[in-house]
């Protein structure tokens, strides 16, 4: 059976399109929306964070447990949380976690499922209550909607409120694992950027257990989240950090 030179290119051009549509689509994605989804500086705040160079909230996205944000605990004595607006007395960070889709044809919804806390100072390699460590905290979780101005799909109007949760922290050494099952659902995304949000979370420490050495000096070493499609890997990065820092000074000794 002779097949056509005619009949080869149609069955050449249908293995093809679809690569050639996929390919299309990938690259239509500028450079700045990856850079986006891909970012691993995160927007952190906190109060005297400026002043203080001392006072590091980045720490808690550094990857490893020998940093820590360390600041002094001020006893909170607010009672409304209406306005959503840390007041001059509140000891908080406040942070970008991650968009609610990832990028695609059309863009796939991603929630946020956890969120991971290690309390606790692990500077010396290991796990000590020489700093307070958070006993109670409210987290205030924020949406900031995605938007395309002029292709550059800058972030919108400041964060707007969508939902928080009291939380008791047990006082124990690892990570404190906080289900997120309260947080609202977010619509399908038939295109990108729409519907797409960058979710925030305040983490306000309303009470601690007392340190040792440092009986209202807060130290958190890591903060980390996990989403429905995707697993960061700062988690186990840390817990690798402070297994290996540890069999360390077990040579040393």
């Amino acid at each position: 059976m002779i097949i056509s030179k005619e009949r080869i290119a149609a069955a050449f051009a249908c293995i093809m399109l679809p690569m050639l549509m996929q390919l299309k689509m990938l690259s239509s994605v500028p450079d700045k929306v990856k850079a986006i989804y891909d970012q691993e500086q995160k927007v952190i705040i906190a109060p005297d964070s400026l002043a203080n160079p001392e006072i590091r909230p980045d720490a808690v996205f550094d990857r490893t447990l020998s940093n820590s944000w360390k600041i002094q605990f001020t006893h909170y004595t607010g009672t409304d949380s209406r306005s959503h607006l840390p007041d001059e007395k509140s000891t908080y960070i406040q942070m970008e976690l991650s968009l609610t889709h990832f990028p695609g044809n059309p863009p796939i919804l991603n929630p946020l499922k956890k969120l991971i806390l290690w309390p606790g100072n692990y500077d010396e390699g290991s796990f000590t209550r020489n700093y307070a460590r958070p006993s109670k905290i409210r987290l205030i979780f924020f949406k900031q909607e995605l938007v395309d101005v002029d292709r550059e799909f800058r972030l919108s109007d400041p964060p707007s409120y969508i939902a928080e949760r009291i939380i008791l922290l047990p006082d124990a050494e690892g990570p404190q694992s906080i289900d997120l099952d309260f947080l609202p659902s977010f619509m399908d995304s038939k295109i990108f950027p729409e519907n797409i949000f960058q979710i925030w979370v305040r983490i306000e420490i309303l009470d601690i257990y007392h340190g040792k050495k440092f009986a209202d000096k807060i130290s958190i070493a890591e903060i980390d989240y996990f989403n429905a499609r995707s697993e960061h890997l700062q988690f186990q990065a840390s817990q690798d950090s402070i297994t290996a820092e540890k069999e360390n000074s077990s040579i040393k000794k």
